[in-house]
């Protein structure tokens, strides 16, 4: 009986130090959790009317702060994939807009920018110049599929895939402005 209550003893003993380790590591992640920067990203085909001008498309890219602090946003840029390869057809740097080939002349874009808990910055690239680009640079369908739009913040990098629709109607542009 005596050696029963020891066992009972070194068990209860043994459960409450896993115990006490769970609630320390739950804590521990808690804590570093609420801390990183999160981003929701989305990259879709936009409409924008002009009076008398007709209707204008863009790739709209809205950045949405989901964590409880601020983020920073340093740089904004699509990223082109060609085999291991990458390469940035936009690359707008600490204010700085650097462009490549047809893109030159994009204005009214701010970098950076600081973006509060639960707000959103939206961000549009004109649809025609994105074409010349990427009709400029000699992409073909499979490299176009596999752009991605980049947001680094000063604490790390975000990727997002752009839209199907959007997608389908730039690769269909792109094979017109080639031939």
């Amino acid at each position: 009986m005596d050696t029963t209550l020891q066992l009972w003893g070194i068990i209860g003993t043994w459960v409450a130090g896993i115990g006490t380790l769970s609630a320390v590591i739950v804590s521990l992640w808690l804590a570093w959790d609420k801390r990183q920067v999160k981003l929701e990203i989305s990259a879709t085909l936009g409409f924008a009317t002009n009076l008398g001008q007709g209707v204008n498309k863009f790739l709209w890219i809205r950045v949405v702060n989901a964590g409880s602090h601020p983020a920073r946003i340093k740089k904004y840029a699509l990223e082109e994939h060609r085999g291991k390869k990458k390469n940035h057809l936009l690359l707008l740097d600490n204010g700085n807009i650097i462009l490549v080939g047809e893109l030159a002349g994009i204005d009214g874009i701010a970098s950076p920018k600081i973006i509060s808990s639960g707000e959103d910055t939206n961000f549009q690239f004109p649809f025609s110049k994105l074409v010349a680009a990427f009709a400029e640079n000699g992409c073909d369908e499979k490299d176009i599929r596999k752009t991605k739009v980049v947001v680094s913040t000063s604490l790390c990098e975000f990727t997002e895939k752009i839209e199907k629709d959007f997608m389908d109607e730039l690769i269909k542009e792109v094979m017109a402005n080639r031939k």
